[in-house]
């Protein structure tokens, strides 16, 4: 049995517990930002913004996974279970994320909490992404390794993008926009002009 297979044997039968954020498009095209719960390679459980219909398809964009499809096996009042319809490649890589993920929680911890996070005071800005389009944006909080904003559109995990004049990386998504890692370490003496 190969790594990777034994990685997605075992994380089919322990899901990852900790939440994601992230999005889903439902057949009618809408789009709601949820919470993601309890994922494998196979299945997750969303929390229900728009509640779907059982057997519906969704295409999900989850914040260190990227994207997915699947089919809506069961429906609550306040969630929904998703059964992944990935091909096998799929399949590998999220296993060998989630793997990631809870090997690496704790160093992942230390490193987020690295530089010091704050709220600018003028956090308007133009986010500017990778076709040239621009979109204005509200900087919630940022250090000198990156920013979380608030903005209307999501890209991919891994888009890099324009925030003001710095450039960066997307590196998950939350409830009402995402996070990005800059390109270069900013000097802190400098860190406010760089959103104008």
């Amino acid at each position: 049995m190969s790594l990777l297979s034994q990685v997605l044997e075992d994380e089919e039968s322990k899901p990852v517990s900790s939440i994601l954020f992230g999005r889903y498009m439902l057949p009618d095209r809408t789009e709601h930002a949820s919470q993601i719960k309890d994922i494998s390679p196979t299945e997750a459980t969303f929390s229900c913004a728009a509640p779907p219909q059982i057997g519906d398809h969704i295409i999900a964009y989850i914040e260190e996974i990227g994207r997915v499809e699947g089919d809506v096996a069961t429906v609550t009042t306040t969630e929904f279970h998703v059964e992944f319809t990935v091909p096998e490649s799929k399949r590998n890589k999220i296993a060998a994320k989630l793997n990631w993920m809870q090997t690496n929680a704790e160093e992942g911890s230390s490193e987020q909490r690295r530089h010091a996070r704050f709220e600018p005071d003028a956090g308007n800005t133009v986010l500017t992404m990778p076709d040239g389009r621009q979109y204005g944006c509200e900087v919630l909080d940022m250090s000198l390794s990156g920013a979380a904003i608030r903005v209307s559109v999501i890209p991919s995990i891994g888009t890099n993008v324009t925030l003001g004049k710095m450039r960066g990386t997307v590196t998950r998504i939350h409830e009402c926009g995402f996070a990005l890692e800059f390109n270069h370490l900013l000097d802190e003496p400098d860190l406010h002009k760089h959103l104008s």
